[in-house]
């Protein structure tokens, strides 16, 4: 059966490796080898690297770290009182008056991005609901939500007085590479590594770790170029912004495929 073309962990391991001049056969840095499969060191090192190269596809929108997931039958309210709200953590959902079990939100969510409700038991087209960045309106009830709210490790919302579904679209984390089980048939260091074509950037992070951690002069060397590596993972990205045009010049376009040329219409630079 065909698998995704993902490098092994492994294999980011030795370029670092290499690009720290670690010779595994004779190189005996203070404290031992500097990335050795076996050390609680070596697997701290990758997994903080491998949470930082996450976080920098993230902050950029990398397609390939949203999700989605829906919440049917969402309870309604369990308070009219308009200075109550309801709100979704990662342990409980709250009603605006008691506690329940269910809907929380899921383990790897970093922020939410947009979400979408209707009323439980119908077909009807989900309605976008606003994000409120300034605090909820104390306002009657409804039969939905209409807003929400990010604060506190929680989205908050007005609470509806029907049950809803909700939809929620997330920016999400990729796990730590972690043993199953201590009779694992795949240790950490043998699992691959969920990004394609991720290992240059991924390999230099690591490589940061380990020279910040041995490095009394340390000056962040290898940082602007995993940054550099992990921007051409987000030009390979098809759903990412690569160039940005006004918008005046975007409706002169033959159509969206078909950029018009010319000095006047030079696409704005991600980051500009």
């Amino acid at each position: 059966m065909p698998t995704a073309p993902y490098d092994s962990l492994t294999t980011v391991m030795n370029a670092a490796r290499v690009r720290l001049n670690d010779d595994i056969t004779t190189l005996q840095p203070v404290g031992g080898k500097l990335i050795e499969n076996t050390q609680p060191f070596s697997q701290q090192a990758v997994n903080t690297a491998w949470r930082r190269l996450q976080a920098f596809l993230a902050n950029h929108g990398f397609a390939a770290l949203k999700a989605e997931v829906t919440f049917t039958a969402v309870p309604a309210t369990g308070s009219t009182d308009p200075i109550t709200e309801s709100y979704i953590s990662w342990s409980t959902y709250f009603d605006g008056a008691n506690p329940q079990v269910a809907p929380v939100l899921p383990q790897t969510l970093i922020v939410p991005i947009d979400l979408w409700e209707r009323q439980n038991g119908t077909s009807a087209l989900l309605t976008e609901m606003d994000r409120i960045v300034n605090g909820i309106p104390k306002i009657p009830k409804l039969p939905w939500n209409r807003m929400w709210e990010w604060r506190g490790d929680a989205i908050y919302m007005p609470g509806a007085t029907n049950s809803t579904d909700i939809v929620l679209r997330y920016a999400s984390y990729l796990a730590d590479f972690v043993d199953n089980s201590p009779a694992a048939s795949t240790p950490w260091y043998g699992q691959v590594v969920p990004i394609e074509r991720s290992l240059d950037a991924f390999a230099l992070y690591i490589c940061d770790e380990i020279d910040r951690a041995r490095n009394e002069n340390y000056q962040g060397m290898y940082v602007p170029m995993a940054e550099a590596a992990a921007g051409i993972i987000l030009d390979m990205d098809t759903l990412g912004t690569k160039q940005i045009y006004k918008a005046a010049e975007y409706s002169k376009m033959a159509d969206k495929y078909t950029p018009n040329t010319g000095p006047n219409t030079q696409p704005v630079k991600r980051g500009a």
